[in-house]
């Protein structure tokens, strides 16, 4: 929960500057090419998507193979293996409609009223948070989380 509460704002805040940029957030009026009006947020958004689909180097990689293992060693095959293709689905179609709108050339100019710098620093701080706890946790943090599962567990 920690590793998405550090992802999915700079999501939200990335999708906040391509729409006062485009002045919608529907894909096919946005066209292709946010990349070449929003260099850094193109960036952002990039690295965050990464992170919400569970890939290296986050946190949320851990989590997700922890419980695919853990599915796997429960003997719940089909229900790991079904888990496993639904990650894969949903990496490919976020891969495929990021694609589609961050890369590539311009279609036409857009009208901008914010500045390139827009929340930027607030997606860069989270990022970075995001990015530290996903490398390292601080032993306080460790405990807390041990004493959360032995109590989800049925343990006191």
């Amino acid at each position: 929960m920690g590793y998405h509460a550090l992802t999915k704002p700079v999501l939200f805040m990335a999708a906040g500057n391509i729409d006062q940029t485009f002045h919608t957030l529907e894909f096919r009026r946005i066209g292709s090419g946010v990349v070449k009006t929003l260099p850094i947020t193109v960036l952002l958004i990039g690295l965050a998507a990464v992170s919400a689909m569970g890939l290296p180097p986050f946190g949320l990689f851990v989590s997700e193979l922890t419980i695919i293992s853990g599915g796997f060693a429960a003997g719940q095959v089909a229900v790991s293996v079904f888990v496993l293709l639904a990650l894969v689905a949903c990496f490919c179609g976020t891969l495929q409609q990021l694609s589609r709108i961050l890369l590539g050339p311009t279609k036409r100019e857009h009208r901008n009223d914010s500045r390139p710098t827009d929340g930027l620093a607030a997606m860069a701080l989270l990022l970075s948070g995001l990015l530290v706890f996903s490398v390292w946790l601080p032993a306080p943090l460790i405990d807390l989380m041990r004493q959360a599962a032995r109590i989800i567990g049925g343990e006191q």
